[in-house]
């Protein structure tokens, strides 16, 4: 009996033995596979659909009450599309990250659409539409945003970041094509959009989910809301209509001889985001030999002992 007893003693230490050496292996391997993965490097094309909504995407309007006109400059579905470039953290010095932290930078090429409506609000009126059209405004973006990336199962990733833009704006626009020939007309309006500045920053915020696989890639649906500032562009209008035998223009602000102020479009958005990310190579290797190495080791080493005994 004391001889079974034996056995199975001996048998269930030998199982939780086994047990432990597997576990500590585990280990010992996992942290093998993040040492030699390295941080690491990818990229790849990314295209965006922007929405325009009440909360998201500010028009400008604005009455003149003397002559009973609206101006309204409202943001239509735009879209842009570009390639970015992402850094993995995978660890930092003797931190292991896991993966959770990323840099993200690229460039976007960014058409937004708008819509200009001018209309007469007077009593007799009802509201009626006057003249518009739409104009696209061009810009390029470069954008710089860490990442926060939560693993919620064993493919399936949040992330969220915070982060600035960098946009770029090319020219000026105006708007009809043939403005030139019916300026002064009765009926006859123009809009002139000139660009705040030529680089504008701006602060965005992006989240969503991330697919990732070994072979085929990261596959990423997301949505960025996106706030310039101070605003992208300054809204010049022009309306000419004949009143008592007169032609004149009508300004936002004013009228006749006044001056034309401009009215201020901000350009934030909301946009959906579809990105697909090649699989991921390793980091960038050292290539500096290894005496080049031990000397700069034993420099540090030396500066060091320096600083000490100068305190």
């Amino acid at each position: 009996m004391k001889l079974r007893n034996l056995f199975i003693t001996g048998g269930l230490f030998s199982v939780l033995c086994t047990q432990a050496i597997a576990q500590r292996m585990t280990e010992q391997n996992s942290e093998r596979y993040i040492e030699a993965k390295g941080n690491v490097i990818t990229g790849g094309p990314e295209a965006g659909l922007l929405i325009p909504t009440g909360l998201f995407a500010a028009g400008s309007v604005v009455t003149n009450n003397t002559e009973q006109i609206r101006f309204g400059v409202r943001p239509l579905i735009s879209y842009r599309f570009g390639a970015t470039v992402r850094f993995d953290l995978v660890k930092f010095k003797k931190m292991k990250l896991s993966n959770m932290f990323s840099f993200t930078t690229g460039l976007y090429y960014t058409q937004r659409r708008f819509r200009l409506d001018i209309n007469d609000v007077g009593p007799n009126a009802g509201d009626s539409l006057l003249a518009g059209g739409n104009f696209n405004f061009v810009s390029y973006e470069i954008p710089l945003l860490p990442h926060l990336h939560l693993q919620a199962s064993d493919r399936l990733w949040l992330h969220f970041g915070i982060g600035l833009g960098l946009e770029f704006f090319p020219s000026h626009i105006y708007t009809p094509e043939n403005y030139e020939d019916i300026v002064g007309k009765d009926g006859g309006w123009y809009y002139y959009g000139a660009k705040k500045f030529l680089v504008i920053p701006n602060a965005k915020i992006d989240f969503g989910l991330e697919w990732r696989t070994e072979k085929a890639g990261y596959f990423s649906l997301g949505a960025t809301f996106q706030r310039p500032f101070p605003y992208i562009m300054d809204g010049f209008v022009e309306y000419w209509r004949t009143r008592d035998n007169e032609t004149y223009a009508v300004y936002p602000y004013g009228q006749k001889g006044e001056g034309n102020r401009g009215m201020n479009i901000v350009g934030q958005f909301f946009a959906v985001n579809l990105r697909y990310y090649i699989p991921p190579s390793k980091g960038l290797k050292d290539t500096t030999p290894d005496w080049i190495k031990d000397r700069q080791k034993d420099a540090r080493k030396k500066r060091r002992q320096r600083i000490m005994e100068s305190k």
